[in-house]
């Protein structure tokens, strides 16, 4: 279980970007008749290197070295007890583990609409703003039901789960206001 835990969080990180890059590229093809998306990738931190299809990124290489270094910290080095051990690996594998099933979710939509795109009818164009808030609702749908199995279970690594999700909701907050004040200063 160790090992599990020490690996998750560098795959699902390296799994976040992989599966970014792949969308990002999926969303030009039929999808792009029916949908324009102002901005893909929601991190403005990723931002630039998604739109220009970056493969390689050291900063994220170094992210990833960073989570592997704590993950192992914590695991194997002890420097947390249990409890609050499974609380920090709940912060970070829970909401990637997350992002990576949105990914996931993205892909089928893209593989659906380019073999039956005949089921949409018209173009939506959708900006930054609308696409932050909605993924804001869904991370309240998933603190919801961390919710419930919290109090069902009283884990500790669910409860991080629960912080990580406010974490990411807080950061979207963040990363508008940062939008809102560009856009205006533009």
């Amino acid at each position: 279980m160790d090992l599990v835990l020490i690996l998750l969080p560098p795959i699902l990180m390296i799994l976040d970007y992989s599966l970014t890059m792949k969308s990002a590229n999926m969303v030009k093809g039929k999808y792009s008749e029916h949908f324009s998306v102002e901005q893909f990738e929601l991190n403005p931190v990723w931002q630039e290197d998604v739109s220009k299809a970056k493969k390689f990124n050291i900063k994220h290489l170094i992210m990833v070295l960073i989570a592997a270094g704590l993950a192992y910290s914590v695991v194997k080095l002890s420097i947390f007890d249990e409890w609050s051990s499974y609380f920090v690996l709940g912060i970070i594998i829970i909401p990637y583990a997350t992002i990576v099933g949105r990914h996931i979710s993205n892909i089928l939509t893209f593989k659906y609409v380019e073999n039956y795109s005949d089921t949409l009818h018209g173009k939506l164009i959708v900006d930054y703003i609308y696409t932050l808030k909605l993924s804001q609702h869904m991370l309240i749908g998933n603190i919801f039901v961390l919710s419930i199995i919290y109090i069902c279970t009283f884990s500790s690594f669910i409860l991080g789960g629960i912080l990580g999700y406010f974490s990411l909701y807080v950061s979207h907050s963040m990363w508008k206001g940062k939008y809102k004040k560009k856009k205006k200063d533009n």
